[in-house]
């Protein structure tokens, strides 16, 4: 029982010892939607490195998939040395810059309209304004992943973009699992 408190406790979430914001059942979520998504997965790109737990999980997926993976932070001192060594080392494109400056948005979405549909992962510190900015520049097929749902942000928030719908049961059920996880499709 105790084991089982530390996996599911708010705190000291690690991935391969490095800080993650997500739960381990968050990541089993996104393993599963990635995995299930794979075969028209051509890039994925992540708004909010943070400590890098969660981007060194992303980063391997996207390695062992052959995905271009680009992610972004506005600070650069968030991601230890050794941490930052090995996001290098699995080839994770960081970027450090504030996304809703205009360079970078026109950057970012250059990216995300490729022919090829991909994955992009809100979790930076204003995920709506990160899902309204840059659900309209997805390609149409591409998935949209937002973190927070129902501390920072609700499904109706989501919902009221319109070129995207919350995919179900995905969203449903990675809600009730506790992952704050919404997964969207841009159409």
């Amino acid at each position: 029982m105790e084991l089982q408190k530390q996996l599911f406790a708010n705190r000291h979430r690690t991935v391969c010892g490095i800080k993650a914001e997500m739960s381990w059942v968050g990541l089993g979520v996104l393993e599963k939607m990635l995995q299930a998504h794979r075969e028209q997965t051509g890039w994925l790109v992540e708004i909010g490195t943070g400590c890098g737990g969660t981007t060194a999980y992303l980063g391997a997926w996207a390695k062992v998939a052959n995905v271009e993976f680009v992610t972004y932070d506005i600070k650069a001192r968030r991601v230890a040395d050794h941490v930052a060594d090995l996001l290098d080392s699995i080839g994770v494109d960081r970027r450090i810059a504030d996304v809703f400056s205009p360079a970078i948005m026109e950057e970012i979405g250059g990216i995300l309209s490729l022919a090829t549909p991909g994955v992009l992962f809100c979790d930076g510190g204003h995920k709506l304004q990160e899902a309204c900015t840059f659900a309209p520049m997805l390609t149409p097929g591409s998935v949209l992943i937002v973190h927070d749902v129902g501390t920072e942000l609700t499904l109706d928030d989501l919902s009221a973009i319109e070129c995207i719908e919350v995919l179900q049961p995905w969203t449903d059920e990675s809600l009730r699992m506790g992952t704050k996880l919404a997964i969207c499709r841009r159409i």
